[in-house]
């Protein structure tokens, strides 16, 4: 009795003194509350294939002269720097800046060097991060370099309305019109003024920091070190998806060509046991590919067709893809059971769902 009160009680103090560590690394945001040198951009792409960009640095204890170097032949436009007294963010003033420039190298000079933690706001322009070819625009755009190590990057990247950016490889949060025309405001405000009302100038240090758009994020930059992010942007989404449009409409063909082969070959065999196996197999990959697909469609609508939209062609696929595994599911056994017996149907109907339940277990195993 004592060993097993023993152990209760080493579990116990492991809950006790472990799980509040882990909840408090869960809930620990980079640029919020650990001490570091942090990054956010939000960048605005239009169809002359200029760049909009604003951004924040979080610095903690630069150097009285900052020196950032910014790749791609920029013309910066306005810099300020975040003077809060006793760190009372809330009653922050902002300074605005004056630098010296040696080609991509600007030298600026803090208003208040002392503090230990220095937040500056800076936009420029630029055209130099972006090359047409065939109708759509490519980018690369490449964050700042500095002396100090960066602890994240983060990369909100917007279009103007009427375009519309292709996203590889993140997980992209749209308001498209809205948003981005709300981002080349305030870039254009900020740009512009020279003494920015506190008010505003808070509202654009905020909005910098959670830009939607297509999110890039990176963690742990040396000194130096800067983050690139690649992408297109265009006016039609059927020209920014046309190699995918089409490997998708040639592979379906194929695959329809070699089963109606297949089929044929069954047909003039008319061998019980091979049309069962060929329409059962069948039926299930075809239903697995329909339902893979739409929610490759669900995930993608909002970006496709606009946030006002998306529910509405959104029932509309639901329901057509219901209707087509239905059909999938139910056609071959009622064919097969009017050509032989009922038995050969309900048997097929078997297969399929088998064949369903084993290639998603196979697939989710291995990928």
């Amino acid at each position: 009795m004592d060993t097993h009160l023993q152990k209760l009680t080493t579990i116990a103090l492991f809950f006790l003194f472990f799980l509040p560590s882990l909840f408090a690394t869960e809930i620990s945001l980079p640029g919020y509350n650990l001490p570091g040198n942090y990054q956010y951009y939000s960048v605005f792409f239009d169809e002359e294939g200029e760049a909009a960009v604003t951004i924040k640095l979080v610095l903690h204890l630069p150097p009285p002269q900052l020196v950032l170097e910014i790749p791609g032949n920029v013309q910066l436009s306005a810099v300020f720097q975040e003077i809060a007294p006793n760190e009372r963010r809330w009653d922050a003033k902002y300074q605005p800046l004056m630098w010296d420039q040696q080609l991509s190298t600007y030298r600026i000079t803090l208003a208040d060097p002392f503090q230990e933690e220095v937040t500056l706001l800076l936009s420029y322009k630029t055209s130099n991060y972006v090359q047409k070819e065939l109708g759509n625009f490519n980018f690369i755009f490449p964050t700042i370099k500095m002396a100090s190590a960066v602890d994240s990057v983060r990369v909100a990247i917007t279009v103007q309305p009427g375009l519309h950016l292709k996203d590889k490889e993140s997980k992209v949060q749209y308001l498209e019109g809205s948003e981005a025309q709300y981002q080349l405001e305030q870039f254009s405000k900020f740009s512009m003024v020279k003494n920015f009302a506190a008010a505003e100038m808070s509202a654009i240090s905020k909005r910098v920091m959670y830009a939607q758009g297509m999110v890039n994020e990176a963690f742990s930059l040396d000194s130096f070190e800067n983050f690139t992010v690649a992408g297109v942007y265009g006016k039609s989404k059927a020209w920014l998806y046309r190699w995918e449009i089409i490997g998708g409409f040639g592979g379906f063909l194929t695959v329809m060509l070699i089963l109606l082969g297949i089929l044929k070959k069954v047909k003039k065999l008319d061998n019980q046991k091979i049309e069962i196996a060929v329409w059962s197999s069948s039926s299930a990959l075809f239903s697995l590919a329909v339902l893979a697909g739409t929610f490759w469609m669900m995930d993608n609508l909002r970006y496709w067709v606009g946030y006002r939209l998306d529910g509405f062609f959104a029932m509309i696929l639901v329901f057509s893809t219901g209707i087509t595994i239905l059909a999938l599911l139910i056609l071959p056994p009622v064919y097969l059971g009017k050509k032989y017996r009922y038995t050969t149907g309900l048997l097929t109907a078997a297969l399929t769902v088998l064949w369903m339940l084993a290639t998603s277990f196979l697939l989710i195993f291995f990928f």
